[in-house]
């Protein structure tokens, strides 16, 4: 469930000079120009991102759904001025016919309405079993049981999604200095095929990424593998689950370390 929109024209347009107009326009963003396609969202606030990529015919500029109220003006705003400096024809999916302008459609009050009308369809997909991966800026924010419970416990809408929302942006922005765990795919003796992930207490990778298996780093010849399940049953105070199966693990002191190494010797995958 995404919403995109079409620039019909023969120019080319420069991500650069797109940044620089939202710039002027208060938009504190950051881009990621993955060539074809460049990703933009609001530093600190963005939960979701605008994706602008090249076609044969102009642009197309795409946004997700579960986006927040500023991810959608952050789109509109992008919109209007790749519209402005191409020249171009603008088609909206869900309006018939050439757009003279965005804002004549993309209103503060259809954008409002359309963002409670995903958050309510949210809801009601979550009541009836369904769990979900959010990709966002920094790392995807999933739903499973123990997340879900929390939001339905929310009866009144805009507090179920404000809710989500400020989760959604402490998983991305509580350290953006720090990055994830990497994830690699292992192979069993039995020929079965896992994930792990792989935490050293030394390195900046301070976001441990959801997977089969935690590799923990005590020296360069002795890795301790656990079930990734059991992360919280083991982890330091320090730490913290940002979502249902990730985690935020601050550095620790060689005390506290000493300690979670020796936890996960006790339950080590042998």
């Amino acid at each position: 469930m995404s919403v995109s929109v079409k620039i019909k024209t023969k120019e080319k347009i420069e991500v650069l000079d797109v940044c620089k107009s939202l710039a002027n326009k208060g938009h504190k963003i950051v881009v990621k120009n993955e060539k074809p396609i460049a990703k933009i969202y609001t530093s600190q606030r963005g939960i979701r991102e605008v994706e602008v990529s090249p076609e044969k015919d102009g642009y197309e500029i795409r946004l997700t759904w579960l986006a927040s109220f500023y991810d959608h003006l952050l789109f509109r705003n992008t919109i209007y001025i790749i519209h402005e400096l191409s020249g171009g024809k603008l088609y909206h999916e869900y309006f018939e016919g050439e757009i003279s302008n965005i804002h004549n459609v993309l209103s503060d009050s259809y954008i409002t309405k359309y963002v409670d009308d995903e958050y309510d369809t949210l809801r009601i997909l979550l009541k009836d079993g369904q769990r979900y991966e959010i990709f966002c800026p920094y790392r995807t924010f999933i739903i499973g049981d123990r997340i879900s419970e929390q939001l339905l416990a929310i009866k009144d809408l805009k507090e179920f999604r404000e809710r989500l929302q400020a989760m959604i942006r402490v998983s991305q922005y509580l350290d953006i200095n720090a990055s994830n765990t990497p994830l690699f795919s292992v192979e069993n003796k039995n020929g079965e095929t896992r994930t792990l992930t792989f935490y050293n207490n030394e390195k900046p990778n301070r976001f441990i990424l959801k997977a089969d298996l935690l590799a923990l780093y005590a020296s360069e010849d002795h890795l301790i593998t656990i079930p990734h399940t059991i992360i919280e049953e083991i982890m330091p105070r320090d730490w913290l689950k940002i979502d249902e199966s990730q985690y935020y693990a601050p550095i620790l002191d060689e005390v506290k370390w000493k300690e979670l190494l020796q936890k996960a010797e006790n339950v080590k995958v042998v």
